[in-house]
């Protein structure tokens, strides 16, 4: 079974590292049903999480912006009910 996205981007323990962004991109481009996934990442407790799941997700967005389209009616209410903070 293939790694979790929350485990692969906590790793790292600087705030600003990147971590595994690039495999997680890499794990997205190749199977894009996980980008869900992905995309709750953003909501996690850990901030290094939600800070390099953004980050990826804006990585995918250049090189597939189609991907993204079936959150983004979505993002602002999760945004807004989320007890986070991105």
């Amino acid at each position: 079974m293939a790694e979790n996205f929350a485990d692969m981007l906590i790793v790292g323990d600087k705030s600003n590292s990147l971590g595994k962004v690039s495999e997680v991109i890499e794990h997205i481009l190749h199977d894009p049903e996980r980008l869900e996934e992905l995309y709750s990442c953003l909501f996690n407790e850990d901030a290094r999480v939600r800070m390099r799941a953004a980050d990826a997700l804006e990585k995918i967005c250049r090189q597939h912006s189609d991907w993204l389209e079936a959150f983004i009616d979505r993002f602002p209410n999760d945004l807004a009910t989320s007890t986070r903070h991105l």
